[in-house]
């Protein structure tokens, strides 16, 4: 195991007995220690039954104690803020803040004390002969007890926490580094309390099945898949509770596990699949009112940012900023209200379901070995043309819509076989690159809709001139064209 970088805190684990060394043996004369504390506290973390805070990687714990005291969620790397504090308030109930933070990884389910861990706390500075900070060193001996049936009963243990001070210049740091190790402190391998004290992190998604194995490999594919849209829906339900705005992430997630739901249907339950896709389509609606307006604020931005400042003529930015901002913060509004609510909980525990427990045909469970995942690709992408192929000889944009939805299927499928050939590689490839199409052919069908709709309104309106307006729409005129053209040129070569 190796040594922990100098310069931050570094945690060890020692034995209950092991005694921290003289400073003057370690640094030289003149170096002394001096406690600055003793404390005493207890920790009381809070989970599932299930233990999802833990197989997410968030602890949500009561702390009491003479300086710290207090409710705390501590959310995954990567998700800002990643620290949440809350007061004192109740001993038994989570604050109503900290448990709709963590309610979509707990899946709508109940939080139950989980584990209690106390404390006994010293705190030692070693200073320089000046009186110069070299390091804090808290020395924690802890006695755990876990409350979630089966979780390990680790009693007791005992660790170091090393903070480098003003003075902790690199050198005197690894050689207190040297004679901690020397004496028995090993570097802590667990992050979280929580996982030290309940056991290790939940199951892991389904790994692609080997030969012989009695679940089918293209069914095993497809579940990791799922499993993979899964954890972005929980991931993206904290980033949402914690400020972001950005709702693409989480409705690419919905888009490709129902892509992979109506792809493969033929390896699941009829009826559990059905209902779980329409739960996702739900959702993904939500999300998409929300999604809309933000690409098409970005889209007119732009569009207006580089029209020539004597084309702009009236409030026309204010006009349409306005309109899809309010139609954005009234979807957004109907998303938050949807996702506190008992149906959306009952979707993200309907996902965990599948994955856990997938509801299998009886088709494939009997189909032990069989490997269908290169032909339901090829599948897909067959579709995917044909309806392009029909969108473009009748110039029906409803069918143009169609056909890039059945593209977006062809390219989830074949991303999940993407691991097992080139060919699946270049489809994927390839129908990103028509979606991409497609998809400002629709934006575009939808921003000059809106241009029709403001700019009929202006003749009510004294400070509006339509003049921009319909400079407007003939750009989204044009980018459409484009667009279908470059569908064509798409189809031609694939």
């Amino acid at each position: 195991m190796t040594a922990q970088p100098v310069g931050q805190p570094s945690r060890y684990d020692v034995p209950e007995d092991w005694s921290l060394p003289d400073p003057a043996a370690v640094m030289g004369p003149g170096h002394v220690a001096v406690v600055l504390r003793v404390e005493k506290s207890v920790a009381e973390y809070f989970d599932t039954a299930a233990g999802d805070l833990l197989g997410f990687g968030a602890t949500l714990l009561l702390r009491s104690g003479p300086s710290d005291a207090g409710w705390e969620l501590t959310l995954p790397n990567g998700i800002d803020p990643a620290l949440h504090r809350a007061p004192l308030g109740s001993e038994t109930a989570v604050p109503d803040e900290l448990a709709a933070l963590v309610s979509g990884i707990a899946r709508g389910g109940a939080l139950l004390t989980s584990a209690t861990v106390r404390s006994e706390r010293a705190t030692h500075r070693w200073t320089d002969e000046t009186g110069a900070v070299i390091v804090e060193i808290t020395d924690e001996t802890l006695h755990a007890s876990a409350s979630t049936p089966g979780a390990a009963q680790l009693n007791s243990w005992r660790e170091l926490t090393v903070e480098p001070g003003p003075a902790g210049r690199p050198k005197l740091v690894r050689r207190l580094v040297k004679a901690l190790t020397a004496g028995g402190a090993t570097p802590a391998s667990i992050e979280s309390r929580a996982t030290r004290v309940l056991g290790g992190p939940s199951p892991q998604p389904p790994r692609k099945a080997k030969s012989g194995k009695k679940s089918p490999v293209d069914a095993v594919d497809a579940i990791a898949f799922l499993a993979a849209q899964d954890a972005a829906l929980i991931a993206e339900d904290v980033r949402l509770r914690t400020g972001h705005e950005d709702v693409h992430t989480v409705r690419v997630a919905t888009r490709r596990a129902r892509s992979t739901l109506k792809i493969f249907a033929g390896l699941f339950d009829p009826a559990t699949a059905t209902g779980f896709s329409g739960e996702l389509a739900w959702y993904a609606a939500l999300l998409g009112e929300v999604r809309d307006r933000q690409v098409q604020r970005d889209r007119f931005a732009t569009a207006l940012a580089e029209l020539p400042d004597e084309l702009v003529l009236g409030p026309i930015a204010a006009t349409i900023e306005q309109h899809l901002l309010g139609e954005q913060l009234r979807a957004a509004a109907t998303l938050r209200e949807a996702m506190a609510g008992d149906r959306y909980h009952e979707l993200l525990r309907t996902s965990s379901e599948f994955v856990r427990h997938p509801p299998l045909a009886p088709s494939t469970r009997r189909r032990a070995g069989a490997r269908v995942t290169s032909s339901s690709v090829e599948r897909a992408g067959r579709k995917a043309r044909r309806r392009l192929d029909l969108a473009l000889d009748t110039g029906d944009d409803e069918l143009l819509h169609e056909a890039r939805k059945a593209t977006k299927r062809a390219r989830y499928a074949a991303e999940l076989g993407a691991g097992q050939s080139g060919r699946h590689r270049a489809a994927v490839k390839a129908f990103k690159e028509l979606q991409e199409i497609l998809g400002e052919y629709q934006d575009s069908a939808v921003a000059a809709a809106l241009l029709r709709q403001l700019g009929a309104a202006t003749h009510a309106d004294p400070t509006q001139n339509g003049f921009t307006f319909g400079i407007l729409h003939e750009q989204e005129a044009r980018r459409a064209a484009h667009a279908r053209a470059a569908a064509e040129r798409w189809r031609r070569h694939h």
